[in-house]
Parts: structure tokens; C-alpha cells; sequence
């Protein structure tokens, strides 16, 4: 991701980010349920607040996926779209001696459509996503 905030006084900071991801759902070989990639450009909102100067910050953070493409979905339509949508908060800081510390929740999510001729059951809808849980420690520069 790259991006820019701006300071909405000395505490708030409210900007953007563009970014490039790619997120796979796989489950071991199965006839049911096809593993799925999904390369995706991500145009999004990022707003950081100090709570106690940079030793304390939160962060909160909500995008829009737009997914290059939807390899193995044939098996329920050969044509039809997909989007996501993510979002996620987390709570950090960073010490005058350099230690770096942040905990983080994400979600992300995805919605499909299908039509056309499916290779295995045919389907007109449908959505996956997940959850991520994080714990930092480390050195960072100021």
C-alpha cells in the first residue's frame, strides 16, 4: 500500500491509501468446494489518532477490493462478478528508545455472483471471507 494523511489538527490524521493484494482461500483437494485466488487493487481510508503523543495511537482503516480475476469459479458459472470490502482497527505505539508495539483486528469479505454454465453446481450468489488477529513487537525509527 502506499498513501498520504493529513493533519486535521495535533491529534487526528485522516487520509488514503492505493494497494495490491492477493488473498487465497484453499482447502485441501476436494470435489465440493474449488480453492480460489483473488488478486485485488485496493483504494481505501485510513484515520490514526494520538491518543498519548506516538506512544499510544489507534488506527482504523476501510477499503474497497476490486478483484482482477476469478480463476476456478467456472465451477459454479462461467460468468458473473465479485467484490470485497475490508476493514480494520488497531492500537499501537512507539517508545522514544525504539521499541514498537501494536495489536490489530481485520476482516475482509467477499461477494459473488454467478450465471452462465457451471462445471459443477450451478449458483447465482455467494461469499467468503475471514478474520485476522494480530500482535507486534519490534524496533522501529523515528
Amino acid at each position: 500500500d502506499v498513501g498520504f494523511l493529513f493533519g486535521l489538527g495535533d491529534v487526528i490524521e485522516l487520509g488514503a491509501a492505493l494497494g495490491f493484494g492477493w488473498d487465497a482461500y484453499k482447502i485441501s483437494t476436494n470435489p465440493i468446494m474449488p480453492g480460489v485466488e483473488y488478486p485485488y487493487l485496493r483504494p481505501g481510508i485510513r484515520l490514526r489518532i494520538r491518543l498519548v503523543q506516538e506512544l499510544v495511537v489507534l488506527d482504523a482503516d476501510f477499503g474497497f477490493r476490486s478483484i482482477f480475476g476469478r480463476a476456478n469459479f467456472t465451477s459454479f458459472g462461467s460468468a458473473g462478478d465479485s467484490f470485497g470490502l475490508d476493514a480494520g482497527i488497531g492500537i499501537g505505539g512507539l517508545f522514544d528508545f525504539g521499541l514498537l508495539w501494536r495489536a490489530n483486528f481485520a476482516w475482509a469479505n467477499y461477494w459473488h455472483s454467478f450465471s452462465g454454465t457451471a462445471t459443477l453446481e450451478p449458483a447465482s450468489s455467494g461469499q467468503d471471507g475471514g478474520i485476522q488477529v494480530g500482535l507486534t513487537v519490534g524496533y522501529g525509527i523515528r
